[in-house]
């Protein structure tokens, strides 16, 4: 019983210990290996860990780097931002404490409650203390406004939260209250509900 109870003691001096927030975690397995000097802390089994705002659970967690800098996540991801009522899903993640960007490969989806919309994509980075996300590959991203959902695609798509805008780069296109724009790049002010296309435009307006 002593040595299950040390390692605890171990780890939580550890994380405390860390440069930013403090880490706080749970899981089913953990294990402590030391490389180059370096200590990388490994949770599976539920792991759960919790650094700042940001909630993350996964299959299999792994902290590394001076101070716990990098956090890696595989499988079953989840992710919720508490401060900023943002939420993430994917497969693989990994977290900068230091720089507080997130980057996910693979699909990943998007869950953001305040501004009543949802995204999709094969590809992401959040910058969190700028509130900037940027979405890769084959995106769709879903809005509920005062003239019902707006539907909005492109190769990449940037958010920006603060300015409440949005940039459709490749292959955009909107579709919204029965009108649909396509152009290779369309912007949204998603707090006034304005369309501005650049390039090549076509589209169905209904009168």
């Amino acid at each position: 019983m002593k040595r299950p109870f040390l390692l605890i003691l171990l780890i939580l001096f550890i994380l405390s210990s860390a440069s930013g927030d403090d880490i706080t975690f749970e899981g089913g397995n953990t294990s402590i290996r030391t490389q180059a000097g370096r200590q990388m802390i490994t949770l599976s089994q539920g792991a759960h860990i919790q650094s700042g705002s940001i909630i993350l659970k996964a299959d299999t967690i792994t902290l590394y780097g001076d101070g716990f800098r990098y956090v890696s996540c595989l499988g079953g991801l989840s992710l919720v931002d508490e401060e900023r009522n943002l939420k993430l899903k994917a497969n693989r993640l990994l977290y900068d404490r230091e720089t507080e960007e997130i980057l996910i490969e693979g699909y990943v989806e998007l869950d953001d409650p305040v501004n009543e919309l949802i995204a999709r994509g094969f590809g992401l980075e959040y910058m969190i203390g700028e509130q900037k996300i940027t979405l890769n590959a084959e995106v769709t991203l879903e809005k509920h406004t005062s003239s019902g959902a707006m539907v909005c695609k492109a190769d990449v798509m940037d958010f920006d939260r603060n300015a409440m805008s949005l940039l459709l780069s490749g292959r955009a296109s909107v579709d919204w209250a029965g009108d649909r724009y396509e152009a290779q790049q369309i912007v949204i002010d998603l707090e006034r509900e304005e369309i501005t296309a650049e390039g090549s435009i076509r589209g169905v307006i209904h009168g």
